[in-house]
Order: C-alpha cells, then structure tokens, then sequence
C-alpha cells in the first residue's frame, strides 16, 4: 500500500506538473531537467546504499563513515564541496 501511495502520488503531481508547463516550451524543458535530476540522483543513492548495505552484510561495520558521498553541502561555507 505504502509503494501504490507513493508511486501514485509522484504520478499525480506529474501528471499536474505536466499540464501545467504544457504552453511554455522552456517551463516543459525545465521540468524535465528537474525530473531527470531527480531520478539520477535517487539512482545514485540507491547504488550508494547497496555498496554499504553489502559492507554491512559481510561484516564491515567500518564501512559507513569511509563511504562519503560523493559531494556534500559545507554548511558553515554554504557551499557544495567534494568530501
């Protein structure tokens, strides 16, 4: 149920989204970018919860604070730094 409310709700706000930018080729362009963005990221952070989640499984429990990602916000220069 919780997958069906999040799936649905994702397409819905798309869907809407969609309608919406649908006169403005350059609004129609940006949400895709912005929908690409999302989808890529959330590949990579998938990809990077599998590779602890092995770790994890055979034992290294070291593994999480040497995994960084692979950027990260410095919150007191408010800038994205390579950690």
């Amino acid at each position: 149920m919780h997958t069906l409310v999040c799936a649905g709700g994702a397409a819905g706000a798309a869907a809407l989204a969609s309608r919406a930018v649908r006169r403005s080729p350059a609004a129609a362009v940006a949400l895709t970018a912005a929908a690409t963005w999302a989808v890529v990221g959330g590949t990579s952070l998938g990809r990077e919860a599998r590779a602890v989640g092995s770790a994890l499984e055979a034992g290294d429990v070291e593994v999480a604070p040497r995994t960084p990602p692979p950027t990260c916000a410095d919150a007191t220069r408010r800038r994205w730094t390579r950690c």
